[in-house]
Parts: structure tokens; C-alpha cells; sequence
């Protein structure tokens, strides 16, 4: 077991990479009770089309099917439902499936060892038939149909769809009704076996946990265990030019709302360094269009805006920028926004003080249990490793190469999506 120490934290994380490939993070922090505990696949709803191992003709599966096999994962053979088994032990669990992965989770105070062995072995033990499959497709073409209705949940699918041309990442995570009615359990064992191989899982673990009760718990579930070679990525053509260049939705919304996506090329900033890079853009995000910007107060106390919210994501060579927000007047909400990002200039003072703040923020993070597990999580998921000396490289950034991501920064490929009352 190797000892990660996050230069400047006071804290180290506890690594090892079991001989399947299975990679564990565990983070204990001193004086809490409590703890949270991650099982993670880095299979999420982008891949729909893969070589199953052994294969050489490539497959394609319906979209959806990863958010469907994680909801599938919650019934056991001996009919133990995991819910149920851990408000029995007096803890919470649940799991969620994104683009990129599926993780299955549970919080608590008491009961660690028992709760950790209880998630290895309904996670490593599917059990999927022609019976609880057709049950669940009731139940999510139920939360389709109830998505279908969310305004929101329709401006965030239409804004990705109209953002990429080839990308997986167009398709909504949980699919359509005619996706979920294709699926079969040979379909969801064929995914299973894909990508809930060792070697492309990983355990986090934060909190009141002892690490070597914790890593003999792990190993006792898993030696034995081998990998097989996770299928490869497909890689898709895309270039920088968005799908939709500009749309509008009719629903039944009382005040309209408007998306928009700024698509850019990562090769294409002067930054290399891709944690650098995101510092970088994410000061820019904050100090133009945070709540201390005046971009932010002019559409607050203007009415311009009556809520307002920015996403940002890397996929594939990509990074694109979401905003969105809800707006008696789109069209000067949206002609605001473009007289503040047209010419961006960043004061020395905001720069300092927005590090001063990140600085303060990650030593905080780590002293909290659930953000400690979400700060690694993401090191991960962006990153594929542990970003051990964030603190130094906060301290490093600095105000010349801020203007030279600015001066870079292509705001031009964009995507324009306005929703407005179907009667308008």
C-alpha cells in the first residue's frame, strides 16, 4: 500500500492496485463519526458501442443501458434488497450513473465493515432475468416520461444534442422510450462483463474507516478475482462546429428559458498542463460570470435573470461551457451575456483574491467527509490519478498565462437554445 500525501493538506490518501487491476483510495479523517464509501465503474452512458472481449465485430447497445444496469444491480438473487439492508444498519445508499461512470454508494456512523462487504457483493454478483428486466423497463420508461415533462431536464438534453454531431455525449444518459423497450438481460450481462471488470473499478472510501480492516475486507472479496481487457474507446470524428447553431422549444413554461453551449478544442489553449488549464478557465467562469461579478448583478438587479447557472465538462478533446438560465427577456439576457464575454479582462486583484479563496477551499474540503470522497472522485474521473499537489499548483498559476488562455478563449462555436410557452 503506497501513502499519498497532499503537499500543504495534512492529509494522506492510502493507495493500492490490487493484482486485478482494482485500484482502492482511502482517506480517513480524524475526528468524525462518520464515513461514505464509493464503488465506482468507469462505464457511463457513452459507451454504447464497444468489442466484447474475445469478439472482433464490434456491437452496438441501446442507449440508457448503463443507467438501466445500474438500477438492475439493486436486485439480488437471494432477494435482499440493499436498500432495505442498509437502513437496517442505520446508514443511506444509493447510486447514480452520469457520461462517464456508475457508482454505487453508502453513508453512515456505525456497521463500516459489514456495509463495504455488503456493497462488494451485490455489485460483483448481477442477477438479471427475463422477468425483473421487463419489471424495470415499466419503471424507467416511467422516469423518461416524467423527464419529458421537466423543462429543465429538456433544455439540458436538447443543448447537448444540438452541442455534438458524432459524440456519444449528445444522447441523454437515461434514453428514450424505444431504447429501454430494446434492452435484454443478454444485453445487460454483456455490458456487465465489459466493463465491471477489476480493472476498470475503483473503491473510494472517507471518514471514520480503518484502513486495514478495510483493505482485508477488499482483498478477501477479491483475490481470486482476474480481469479481462476492457473493451477500447471508440473514437469518434468530431470537429469544432456544433450540431444546432441556434433552436427553440414550446412547452408549458410560465417564464421562458434560455441555454447555451460554448464548444471549444483543449489542443487549441496555450496550456498543456490540463489542471492548469482548468484553473484557468474555471477563474475566468467565476470572475466573469460569478456572483460577485458584475455581469452577475446587472442581470439580478435588472430582473434580467431570475435564476442563472453555468456547467462546464471535457469529453473527448472538448470543453464546452453550459449556461443556463430562466428570463422574462431571452434576447437581452442573451445580448448581456455577449457584451461581458466579448472583450474579457481580469484585474490582478481578482486574480489573487480568487486563488486566496481556492486555496482556503481545499484545505476545507478535505476536513469534510463527503467532500473529501467527492474532490478524489473527481481527480479521478477528469484526471485518472490523484492530483497530490493541487495546493502548489494553485499557488503557481499565474496572471500572464490567465491572458494567455484568455486571448485564446473562442467563445464563437455556440449553441443558442431558447424555450418558451407553447402558446407564445
Amino acid at each position: 500500500m503506497k501513502e499519498i500525501k497532499l503537499t500543504g493538506l495534512d492529509t494522506s490518501i492510502f493507495y493500492e492496485k490490487l493484482k486485478n487491476g482494482l485500484e482502492v483510495f482511502l482517506c480517513p479523517i480524524k475526528n468524525k463519526s462518520s464515513y461514505t464509501t464509493m464503488y465506482v465503474t468507469k462505464y457511463g452512458s457513452d459507451r454504447i458501442e464497444f468489442v466484447p472481449n474475445g469478439k472482433k465485430k464490434k456491437v452496438r447497445v441501446p442507449n440508457g443501458i448503463a443507467h438501466f444496469l445500474e438500477h438492475k444491480l439493486f436486485e439480488t438473487e437471494e432477494g435482499i434488497d440493499p436498500f432495505t439492508f442498509y437502513a437496517e444498519q442505520g446508514s443511506d445508499a444509493n447510486a447514480f450513473t452520469n457520461y462517464d461512470v456508475t457508482a454505487y454508494y453508502f453513508t453512515g456512523t456505525t456497521n463500516y465493515e459489514e456495509n463495504l462487504a455488503f456493497l462488494l457483493k451485490y455489485v460483483n454478483t448481477p442477477y438479471f432475468t427475463d422477468e425483473n428486466v421487463a419489471k424495470e423497463k415499466g419503471i424507467i420508461k416511467e422516469e423518461i416520461n416524467m423527464g419529458l415533462d421537466n423543462p429543465d431536464r429538456v433544455l439540458a438534453d436538447t443543448l447537448r444534442k444540438n452541442t455534438y454531431k458524432n459524440l456519444p455525449r449528445k444522447n441523454n444518459v437515461i434514453g428514450s422510450v424505444k431504447d429501454i423497450e430494446k434492452i435484454t438481460k443478454e444485453d445487460l450481462y454483456r455490458c456487465y462483463s465489459a466493463f465491471y471488470q477489476p480493472s476498470n473499478m475503483f473503491i473510494i472510501a472517507t471518514g471514520n474507516i480503518d484502513v486495514k480492516k478495510a483493505m482485508e475486507i477488499i482483498h478477501h472479496n477479491f483475490d481470486g478475482i482476474t480481469s479481462y481487457p476492457v473493451p477500447k474507446k471508440i473514437d469518434y470524428k468530431e470537429d469544432l462546429t456544433v450540431a444546432k447553431a441556434k433552436d427553440e422549444i414550446k412547452m408549458n413554461v410560465q417564464i421562458p428559458k434560455v441555454g447555451m453551449a460554448f464548444k471549444t478544442k483543449t489542443e487549441d489553449y496555450p496550456i498543456k498542463n490540463e489542471v492548469e488549464l482548468d484553473y484557468y478557465l474555471y477563474m475566468i467562469i467565476a470572475v466573469v460570470l460569478g456572483r460577485s461579478s458584475d455581469y452577475y448583478e446587472e442581470i439580478v438587479e435588472n430582473n434580467i435573470a431570475l435564476s442563472f447557472g453555468t456547467f462546464s465538462e471535457t469529453v473527448d478533446g472538448f470543453k464546452t461551457l453550459y449556461v443556463y438560465a430562466t428570463t422574462k427577456e431571452p434576447d437581452k439576457f442573451i445580448k448581456t451575456f455577449e457584451k461581458y464575454t466579448k472583450n474579457i479582462e481580469i484585474s490582478t486583484d481578482d486574480f489573487n483574491r480568487y486563488k486566496k479563496i481556492w486555496i482556503a477551499n481545499l484545505v476545507r474540503s478535505y476536513e469534510n467527509v463527503d467532500n473529501a470522497a467527492d474532490s478524489i472522485f473527481m481527480d479521478i474521473v477528469r484526471y485518472n490519478k490523484i492530483i497530490d499537489n493541487k495546493l502548489k499548483i494553485i499557488k503557481g498559476l499565474n496572471k500572464k498565462d490567465l491572458d494567455r488562455v484568455i486571448k485564446k478563449l473562442n467563445l464563437s462555436n455556440k449553441v443558442v437554445l431558447k424555450m418558451v410557452n407553447k402558446d407564445y
